[in-house]
């Protein structure tokens, strides 16, 4: 692996301060270690690790609305009886996620920005016409979960963005 520097930020406002370089988002790390583990990768100039945000974490009730953070794992939605009497195909998907490591350490956040075609967790949070919301220094926009996406692992996303909240 090729070295990079590592920052660990204690708030969104710090990280997203991190996004100007060029960096690497960690969450759950799933995803990112094996590419980085790749001979042919570039690495970033840092690796900006995200996953002790807390307000980015959780599942909850908002009325009409279901709110999880980016930074809720697979295990979490799988497990969660709210998602399971409200969302069910979510859940579902959630439990079919690779194996209970990888279910137990990947976020759906992670799942989401990857914009990987194997995403599991993306047809469900399209047919539940999910949104998502992503803030920089300049501001916060929300799209549909579909608008995110551009092509197999390539999102509207600038690179100043971070991902903080799904609905």
């Amino acid at each position: 692996m090729k070295p990079f520097d590592y920052a660990a930020p204690k708030t969104i406002e710090e990280a997203l301060a991190l996004l100007h370089n060029p960096v690497r988002i960690l969450a759950g790390g799933t995803d990112l270690l094996i590419e980085l583990r790749k001979p042919q990768s570039t690495p970033p100039q840092t690796v900006v690790d995200i996953s002790h945000l807390s307000v980015l974490h959780g599942i909850t009730d908002e009325g009409e609305t279901i709110r999880i953070g980016p930074l809720t794992t697979h295990a979490e939605i799988e497990r969660s009886a709210f998602i399971q009497r409200h969302a069910a195909m979510l859940s579902s998907s959630a439990a079919n996620i690779g194996s209970p490591q990888i279910r137990n350490r990947g976020t759906v956040g992670g799942n989401i920005m990857n914009a990987a075609t194997c995403a599991d967790t993306v047809p469900p949070l399209v047919a539940l016409d999910a949104t998502v919301t992503l803030r920089s220094d300049a501001g916060a926009r929300t799209l549909s979960l579909s608008e995110l996406f551009v092509a197999p692992y390539k999102t509207v996303a600038r690179s100043d963005e971070l991902l903080t909240d799904i609905r």
